[in-house]
């Protein structure tokens, strides 16, 4: 099968990032062996095992939306305990899976025993705290575009975890990551929001000066939080490191 038969479930441009982050990392890291979880229909797979060579493992919780037809799909449910050996993986790609887990803190532990030590985890999110995000949650208290995208493509089951939304975003994240030894050392976006960052420019000294009394203790995680890749960006990619 094709690649153009095999689609990510997700937007073109987060997809297109993903790839140019997963090529940096993959271009200065000795990556051998990835699991790609949850895997959709295979698109993050394929480009994986075709185009960059690496020895993948692929695993989703819904086998019969797989397509990739050269690779064997893994059923399982990443909530739960995942039928892989400890730090067996150098890099685990998480897009757009944990928000949409049962179970995040369970999630969080079976990555983290999953990857070997100094391995790399990449895991994106919706940005709930872009700016418009925020605004429209003022008015009418939807956090997350899920609720309004049925998305028809999907079969029942994967229509049940999709809308077990998670709000995760990114303090909640980075708390489950220092829970398993996980540190971020990077994170991108995959395209900017205009309004969004029209709006964080008009309040950045507000943002600043409150994200500032919430972090006394971690500048660092202010400082991401006051980056316009956090203020504006639309889909946001996280990469860990395990210490």
């Amino acid at each position: 099968m094709s690649m153009a038969e095999i689609n990510f479930i997700t937007t073109t441009h987060l997809a297109q990032k993903v790839k140019e982050v997963i090529n940096d990392i993959v271009a200065s890291h000795s990556i051998k062996k990835v699991l790609d979880v949850p895997s959709g229909e295979g698109a993050l797979s394929h480009f994986l095992a075709e185009e960059l060579k690496l020895e993948v493992i692929a695993s989703d919780i819904d086998a019969k939306k797989w397509k990739y037809n050269k690779m064997p799909l893994v059923e399982a449910d990443m909530g739960r305990k995942l039928p892989f050996s400890n730090e067996s993986f150098d890099f685990i790609i998480c897009l757009e899976g944990i928000k949409h887990t049962t179970d995040v803190c369970t999630a969080m532990q079976e990555i983290a025993r999953l990857l070997s030590r100094q391995g790399l985890l990449l895991i994106t999110i919706p940005n709930d705290l872009a700016m418009e995000v925020r605004l429209r949650y003022f008015f009418d208290g939807f956090v997350d575009a899920d609720w309004n995208n049925p998305m028809s493509h999907l079969s029942n089951e994967s229509k049940s975890f999709l809308f077990a939304n998670s709000i995760l975003q990114l303090p909640q994240l980075n708390y489950f990551l220092e829970m398993n030894n996980l540190k971020i050392i990077r994170t991108e976006t995959s395209r900017l929001r205009i309004k969004s960052l029209v709006l964080a420019i008009l309040f950045y000294p507000l943002i600043y000066f409150s994200t500032t009394k919430a972090c006394r203790e971690k500048k660092w995680l202010r400082d991401l939080l006051c980056s316009f890749t956090w203020l504006a960006g639309r889909h946001n990619i996280v990469i860990c490191k395990k210490n």
